[in-house]
């Protein structure tokens, strides 16, 4: 498990960029299956060695009842076999995409869990949010 902030502080570290990847519980699997799958197996090989700090997980979750309006998105029709991984990098995404992610498509396939929909890499120009604090302090 590598060094570094805790989940909770990801937009708030200094962090160079981002990869954001998008994967698809496979047909006759679930989400909870293709998530273990992730959180145990390729998540941590991945993580190992990496110029990755952290890879955080996110899934759809529909609104309360309470909350819902007409003015809001309705429920997204992929919402129960979508995975959302969030990696947060040390180094500029797009030096380290072909030694980083390259392989990524190919691990997830192997599990037999699920299969990527779409990935792609993200460099933060205001990184974290006491550097944009910083930046626009500077704009006195």
């Amino acid at each position: 498990m590598s060094e570094g902030p805790l989940d909770v502080h990801a937009l708030d570290h200094l962090f160079q960029g981002v990869v954001l990847e998008l994967v698809d519980a496979d047909q006759g699997r679930s989400r909870a299956e293709l998530l273990e799958s992730l959180r145990t197996e390729v998540i941590p090989a991945r993580l190992a060695g990496s110029d990755a700090m952290m890879c955080l997980i996110c899934v759809h979750a529909d609104l309360p009842e309470i909350i819902k309006s007409p003015r809001l998105p309705g429920k997204y029709e992929n919402g129960e076999s979508r995975v959302v991984l969030m990696w947060f990098l040390e180094s500029d995404p797009r030096k380290a995409w072909e030694r980083e992610f390259s392989g990524h498509v190919t691990a997830v396939k192997e599990t037999g869990m699920g299969r990527w929909c779409l990935w792609d890499r993200l460099c933060l120009l205001w990184r974290g949010l006491i550097g944009m604090l910083m930046r626009l302090g500077d704009l006195d």
